[in-house]
């Protein structure tokens, strides 16, 4: 562990325990909401949990807490009488859970969760594409692919995805492809299940661009916290966005029908940001 990483590291849990304790005293005031944060990996979603963590009057659940378990190959939520009877012991006003593998049953979830809201937060595929193998390792793409195109209704990867969508990627598929095409290919899979799904119709459901977040942060999250119906806090929650990595990936070349799609989907995610920001306030 880097000393820098362990620095974040160990502010974040001081932060969670002034927090704790603020809550064994806090009085319940009004229904809670509990944001679910999706989307595919390396599109932002950490970030955007951490800011939320900033909040005191918040309880973020991350990929890995008391709400998952390890299975079918990735971190899942426990059943939804699990998760709904932790969620009940809480008095916070904000409930958020970043369930990221489950992005394809947020609407189920929604239906299921009272009083729940959620945010999908996608990022320019040149981006993700590098974030996510310097992440996880240079065969991650493939990895992330495999499922879909063997269809493998054990993991989550393959869930919800139809069959039109299946034949693309089992299409473009192989084992020896170029690892770049392969995570270009599963970033266009999971953000595919934003329309595939009509989650652009969910008015329970809010469209996030990175790239607009981590340029105006304070302006992003007042109308993310207008979303949720509830006030922003006094302190700041943002200071620790920044917009470094913006245009990460300009230089990734990617296979001509691979990048058509990835271009072809990203300019329909633009036009449904655009519609949402022009139907809210």
């Amino acid at each position: 562990m880097s000393k820098k990483y362990s620095s974040k590291a160990i502010k974040r849990q001081a932060l969670r325990l002034v927090k704790s304790a603020l809550n064994s005293v806090r009085r319940q005031q009004g229904p809670k909401t509990v944001v679910l944060i999706v989307g595919c990996q390396r599109s932002g979603t950490t970030m955007l949990v951490n800011v939320f963590d900033n909040d005191l009057g918040t309880r973020v659940y991350d990929e890995n807490s008391e709400l998952t378990c390890n299975r079918a190959g990735g971190l899942r939520l426990k059943s939804l009488e699990t998760v709904g009877s932790a969620l009940a012991k809480r008095k916070e006003r904000l409930i958020v859970i970043k369930p990221i593998v489950e992005s394809q049953n947020v609407r189920w979830l929604l239906d299921n969760l009272e009083n729940s809201k959620a945010i999908w937060v996608y990022r320019h595929y040149r981006a993700v594409v590098v974030s996510n193998l310097q992440k996880f390792g240079i065969e991650n793409g493939l990895a992330d692919l495999r499922p879909i195109a063997e269809n493998r209704s054990d993991d989550w990867r393959s869930e919800k995805v139809s069959t039109k969508l299946r034949r693309t990627v089992s299409g473009l598929y192989s084992a020896d492809m170029d690892p770049y095409d392969a995570a270009a290919l599963f970033w266009f899979a999971r953000n595919s299940l934003f329309f595939e799904l009509d989650l652009m119709h969910d008015d329970r459901i809010l469209l996030c661009k990175y790239e607009d977040f981590v340029r105006e942060p304070e302006i992003e999250t007042r109308k993310i916290y207008s979303f949720l119906g509830v006030g922003l806090p006094d302190a700041n929650i943002t200071g620790g966005v920044h917009s470094g990595s913006v245009g990460r990936g300009r230089n990734v070349r990617l296979a001509d029908e691979v990048g058509s799609l990835c271009r072809d989907l990203y300019e329909r995610m633009e036009a449904a940001y655009q519609t949402s920001r022009e139907n809210r306030p």
